[in-house]
């Protein structure tokens, strides 16, 4: 009897055992089924009706993100006219701020050299020799019509004019590239000083300027640029700049501009690099720009129905077969899911009928396995 109630706690022990073991299993099973479909792609034996797929990039919306960086300005100069003074000289005084925008002969300093004040006496004196020369040949020119004088001091009277004239002109050619007017200069108003001019338009840059230096002439002072581009270079992470393409909207000094074309975006495994042109705004080169970027985001917007034990969906590949994906988040507004766009949602569609009958039947597809 005793023998009899002992087998019968053993055979007992070795169900629930034998239950409690399946059971595990069966758990196991599940797991292993659920990750199996995550990690292949399976064909159905059964046609699936292709209406109940949606392609995801008609879910495709986009919505900005407001970011807040430091920006650098950096001016991209296209056509760079470097400008010195001939001869050299002693800055004296600076007319214009640099990023002034400039005309043809305006002045944009003074300088002093004592070959400025030469300049101006040998032009005085060239232009005295040209007058008195030019007076000279038109008297014998009046006399050898009378004639009262010979041709040939008709001729070395024109000769004498010619050379003259020819030494005026250049005097005064001289005097303009120190930027001094030949009409307002006379005996009682000259002086060691020479004006900076521009030749063309553009705005101002300096160069390393220290005023009451000396600038021989072979050095830079100032520049013009004609019609530069300003630029504004952000870092920004890789996943934000992901989906910056075309155009991005910038707040500067709080007032939100319009969109700025990009200009390049260069990444590394960290960060990318945007560079964005900044339109008109004057900024100066390599000024710190505290800003607010508003960078788009890529989201999908799909039927709710199509979610599958609050945490996957069935996407079909492009070959008509089918995985199962898990969303890490996403957000539920009313009939719909929001989403963050992934790699695997690219040329796919995603089931958003019957989602449960399918995902039963990879199930079973996977047991076979």
């Amino acid at each position: 009897m005793m023998r009899c109630k002992k087998n019968k706690i053993l055979y007992l022990f070795y169900f629930f055992t034998a239950s409690l073991l399946l059971s595990c299993n069966s758990e196991i099973k599940d797991k292993t089924d659920y990750s199996v479909l995550l990690e292949k792609s399976f064909n159905l034996n059964q046609e699936i009706d292709e209406s109940g797929f949606l392609a995801l990039n008609e879910c495709v919306f986009f919505t900005e993100t407001e970011a807040f960086y430091e920006g650098i300005a950096k001016i991209n100069y296209t056509t760079v006219y470097e400008l010195g003074m001939p001869y050299g000289g002693a800055l004296k005084k600076i007319f214009l701020k640099e990023g002034s925008f400039l005309n043809p002969v305006d002045t944009i300093a003074v300088l002093e050299n004592q070959t400025f004040l030469e300049i101006k006496q040998e032009y005085l004196l060239a232009r005295a020799s040209y007058n008195f020369a030019k007076k000279k040949f038109t008297r014998q020119g009046e006399l050898t019509i009378e004639n009262a004088s010979s041709i040939k001091k008709m001729e070395e009277a024109e000769l004498e004019y010619q050379l003259a004239e020819t030494n005026y002109y250049s005097c005064k050619a001289k005097l303009k590239t120190i930027g001094i007017s030949s009409e307002n200069l006379n005996p009682k108003n000259i002086d060691n000083t020479g004006y900076l001019v521009s030749p063309v338009s553009g705005y101002l840059k300096y160069r390393n300027i220290i005023r009451g230096s000396f600038y021989s002439e072979t050095e830079s002072i100032f520049c013009v640029v004609s019609d530069p581009e300003t630029l504004v270079a952000f870092s920004v992470s890789t996943e934000q700049a992901k989906y910056i393409r075309d155009s991005l909207k910038i707040a500067f000094s709080n007032t939100i501009q319009a969109s700025y074309l990009i200009k390049e975006i260069s990444a590394n495994n960290l960060t990318s690099k945007i560079v964005v042109a900044a339109g008109n705004k004057s900024f100066r080169d390599g000024e710190i720009l505290p800003s607010a970027l508003f960078i788009p985001h890529k989201k999908l917007k799909i039927p709710a129905n199509s979610l599958i034990e609050n945490k996957y969906i069935i996407l079909q590949k492009p070959d008509k077969s089918l995985f199962l994906h898990q969303l890490s988040n996403y957000i539920i507004d009313s009939e719909y899911l929001l989403i963050s766009w992934a790699k695997a949602f690219d040329g796919n569609k995603i089931l958003i009928k019957k989602p449960y009958e399918v995902f039963s039947k990879l199930q079973n597809q996977v047991r076979k396995y």
